[in-house]
């Protein structure tokens, strides 16, 4: 399969053509070589004034910055997160607690991850930052997640029948 570029005009292969999920084919419609030299010339030609720029406008607009976030990473738009957001009263999808982490610079409580499945790109859910952390760290598998659980499991029932044992019988 082919594409034009719209840039160069020239026909060249799907395979150079950069990945733009926004786009019907899901394809960029710059060719690679173009959207390169385009994005070297465009920030390298005045590099502070470039990097300026792109601050004052996610300053000016952080929801823009979002927007653009979830759109290409995910395939999903700022309506759709906040539609999720409401659908879940605001909380991680697993714990149900409010998001807890903080910004490094910022210092304000950062919001949900948006967890998606990296072998389709299904989105599945908002997630604080510790569940998605889970959640990656047993490499999404649902196998090894119940593992996990079945052994906490394990360990905090035992843990109460030793604490239960030794508490002082009311009876007496």
């Amino acid at each position: 399969m082919t594409k034009q570029c719209s840039k160069c005009k020239e026909v060249k292969s799907l395979s150079h053509f950069g990945v733009h999920k926004g786009n019907k084919d899901g394809l960029s419609c710059w060719c690679k070589h173009c959207r390169k030299t385009i994005e070297y010339n465009k920030r390298y030609a005045n590099i502070e004034a470039y990097r300026n720029k792109v601050r004052a406008k996610h300053a000016a607009n952080p929801r823009l910055r979002k927007s653009i976030d979830l759109k290409s990473l995910y395939g999903i738009d700022i309506e759709q997160y906040e539609q999720m957001l409401r659908n879940q009263n605001g909380v991680c999808a697993i714990c149900k607690q409010l998001e807890t982490a903080v910004h490094n610079k910022s210092k304000q409580t950062v919001e949900l991850c948006v967890d998606h499945c990296h072998k389709t790109g299904k989105v599945r859910g908002l997630l604080c930052n510790h569940c998605n952390r889970a959640v990656g760290a047993l490499k999404d598998n649902p196998i090894l997640c119940y593992s996990a659980g079945d052994y906490l499991k394990s360990y905090f029932s035992s843990s109460l029948n030793l604490i239960s044992s030794n508490l002082p019988n009311k009876a007496s």
